[in-house]
């Protein structure tokens, strides 16, 4: 899987995040992310 992470940055449609909602956010990205990932695959993530 490739992917770039969800960004915070302030779109129309965007949450304005704190710094720890977004760190929470990205927690909860991560877990989903690693959880439906066949084993043996990996993901990369372009920054």
């Amino acid at each position: 899987m490739i992917t770039s992470p969800p960004y915070n940055v302030s779109k129309d449609y965007d949450k304005n995040l704190s710094l720890k909602e977004y760190l929470e956010f990205l927690n909860k990205f991560f877990f989903e992310s690693y959880r439906v990932l066949v084993k043996g695959l990996v993901l990369i993530l372009q920054i």
